[in-house]
């Protein structure tokens, strides 16, 4: 008896009983400077080209005959404008908020045998930040804000058979938000002989998660 259509039925009945919600990933980058970015990223889980898999999909890291390492270096350009008609506070529109964005990643996977791989990938993989002019009709909300992200991935992948490989991994991140905006100290009656406020928020935290791979 053919084992393999059984075999295969797990991980689909696995997929369909615990189904969760959902996110979207706005402020996740997946441009890291890798090579798939000649691809848009298409089939990366399932290319493993080279170490960066060692943090897209664990069990990829089967497919590397050697140990390698891989560093990539990017920059991007960010902009955003913000389109006034009318506003209740007085300001323009606060100019273009982007800026020159340096992004990268480091990748490392060491063969142990032919079975066995382990790995690491170090990266930024999100955030975002904006700089409105100090006097723009949303300071009120927000003049300034970063949200800066790094993260690491170690993980292990172990080659079953020559058409199935696992693998997983574990991850630490840790983000920093800090945002300014300005403070109304305008009477009631509107009488601004008061100057505007200023507060400022920081804050940061460590999050930790897995990744689970396999390659057929």
């Amino acid at each position: 008896m053919n084992l393999l259509p059984r075999f295969l039925c797990i991980p689909v009945l696995c997929t369909i009983l615990f189904t969760t919600s959902s996110w979207a990933a706005g402020l996740w980058l997946y441009e890291q400077g890798t090579p798939d970015l000649g691809t848009a990223a298409a089939g990366r889980a399932a290319r493993a080209n080279d170490a960066s898999t060692a943090g897209n999909n664990p069990a990829g890291m089967t497919r590397l005959d050697r140990s390698q390492m891989l560093a990539a270096f990017q920059g991007m350009i960010f902009e955003s404008e913000f389109n006034l008609d009318s506003a209740t506070f007085s300001g323009g529109d606060g100019g273009d908020a982007g800026d020159f964005i340096e992004s990268g990643s480091f990748h490392y996977v060491q063969s142990l045998s032919e079975k066995w791989k382990l790995g690491i990938s170090a990266a930024s993989y999100f955030g975002l930040g904006v700089d409105y002019d100090d006097d723009w009709a949303g300071r009120y909300y927000v003049q300034e804000a970063d949200l800066i992200t790094y993260g690491i991935n170690p993980g292990v992948g172990y080659k079953v058979n020559n058409w199935l490989s696992v693998g997983a991994g574990f991850s630490i991140a840790y983000a920093e938000l800090e945002q300014k905006s300005a403070i109304n100290n305008a009477t009631a009656e509107g009488d601004p002989t008061f100057p505007d406020g200023r507060i400022k928020l920081k804050d940061d935290d460590v999050g930790y998660g897995f990744n689970l791979g396999m390659l057929f």
